[in-house]
């Protein structure tokens, strides 16, 4: 019972990190414009993933580490990220959570 408990899991998470690589920032920058608020959640898991990573010490991009204040709106992590997909279109056809990833860099960047 355990294994099986275990491999159901184990294929929930494989699952749902490959999903995550199904959006680019085409399909997000869509969402930005058509569907705000599913770019907010979108946006607000994102976030929520790159402060768990690094708060376990798995983040392996060198992008940086990214200091999100804590009064920081979810509207302001959507406005960050659609922001960022105007101003470098040329960059859609990246993964969306990476692209997220750099513009919260960019906004919040530890010091």
């Amino acid at each position: 019972m355990r294994v099986l408990i275990f491999t159901v899991l184990l294929s929930v998470v494989n699952t749902s990190a490959a999903l995550s690589y199904f959006l680019d920032g085409n399909d997000l920058h869509k969402l930005c414009q058509d569907y705000r608020d599913n770019a907010k959640t979108y946006s607000i898991g994102v976030a929520d993933g790159i402060m768990f990573m690094f708060a376990a010490g798995t983040e392996k991009h060198h992008v940086g580490k990214i200091c999100i204040p804590e009064n920081v709106r979810s509207s302001q992590l959507v406005d960050v990220s659609c922001n960022f997909l105007v101003s470098n279109p040329q960059s859609r056809n990246k993964q969306a959570a990476d692209l997220i990833q750099h513009a919260f860099n960019i906004a919040w960047p530890c010091k």
